[in-house]
């Protein structure tokens, strides 16, 4: 189709959302794809990445002019300033009374369905232990082992909202949570959305992706938790520490639940994810990721170019300047 396609077009315009292509054409593909790949995309007139880490995909097929731009999405949570601002700060300093041993009671979850002591962690995501679900089910139940022994009344309850893949890892789930304490701190709610969802995002008080799926590229899923202002444990894994402050605590390294159960007590100790929504606002909307679309277009060179002679072939035309065929394009 692109054959078909590109000498009608004066610019070739990549917009990169998958990750990986780079490592694709050299270990998992045959030499005739490699050379159809390369003889169709490269030295594209522009190629948009939504991190600088994804560059190398753009520059192993040598394109020309190389921008960043960001993910975007429509605000999900526009009440956040009326109605989910003074809900974090609340969980906020009860978090940090319970991790520092004060008296202020924790919030409790809507309906008061929760104990007193809950923190409310938030897996949401495809239930695959590639992005993260074993690892954030070991760190919670970890983190409550801590919680115990230092008699620390609080507990992590996560949520995991989310379709499994495959078989196995369903059944090695279903096994995890025949534990009776383990079915107590973790809860499956199957694939969920619409209000259910936004529920979850509103009334969570951590989000839980220790992601290390190998295209990973700029997950929807932590930009929905940063429109919630919502403090996030995820990964060094691939573009995603672009997405956070330098230094900041709720990033560890991928398949370490280790790191995780440390890092959920550090965070709900202490992190209240305010400065998330704002740089959602600041970053990630869908109107900013529009703009910057356009100007990223507009900064294209208006000179037309010729069109490659590998392209003129598979469409039976010609190079400027070279004799006329039957059937060529004029």
């Amino acid at each position: 189709v692109m054959a078909l396609c590109r000498p009608f077009f004066q610019r070739l315009v990549l917009h990169w959302h998958a990750a990986g292509l780079a490592k694709w054409l050299e270990t998992s593909v045959q030499q005739r794809t490699r050379s159809t790949t390369y003889r169709m995309l490269q030295k594209a007139d522009l190629s948009i990445v939504l991190s600088t880490f994804n560059r190398a995909d753009a520059e192993k097929l040598f394109a020309q002019r190389i921008l960043v731009v960001n993910n975007g999405i429509p605000d999900p949570c526009p009440e956040f300033d009326h109605e989910v601002l003074p809900l974090r700060r609340r969980q906020g300093a009860a978090r940090r009374a319970l991790f520092e041993r004060l008296s202020l009671p924790p919030v409790p979850a809507p309906g008061g369905a929760e104990p007193a002591g809950v923190v409310r962690v938030l897996y949401l995501a495809h239930c695959t232990r590639e992005k993260g679900l074993f690892d954030a089910c070991e760190g919670v139940l970890s983190a409550n082992r801590s919680l115990r022994a230092h008699g620390n009344p609080a507990f992590f309850k996560l949520s995991v909202a989310g379709m499994f893949v495959r078989k196995d890892e369903k059944r090695a789930f279903q096994s995890l949570l025949k534990d009776p304490q383990a079915a107590r701190e973790i809860e499956y709610l199957g694939f969920v959305s619409g209000e259910q969802k936004l529920a979850l995002l509103r009334d969570s008080d951590l989000f839980c992706f220790p992601t290390c799926y190998p295209n990973e590229n700029q997950p929807v899923n932590l930009i929905e938790a940063m429109a919630f202002g919502l403090p996030i444990l995820t990964t060094r894994w691939r573009s995603i520490p672009e997405l956070f402050p330098r230094s900041y605590p709720g990033l560890v390294a991928p398949n370490s639940p280790g790191q995780v159960a440390g890092a959920l007590i550090q965070l709900a100790a202490q992190e209240t994810g305010e400065t998330f929504r704002e740089m959602f606002l600041a970053n990630f909307t869908l109107e900013r990721h529009l703009a910057s679309l356009a100007r990223a277009l507009a900064s294209i060179e208006t000179v037309r170019p010729d069109p490659t002679p590998d392209v003129l072939a598979a469409m039976g035309a010609r190079p400027a300047g070279s004799p006329a065929v039957p059937g060529a394009l004029p």
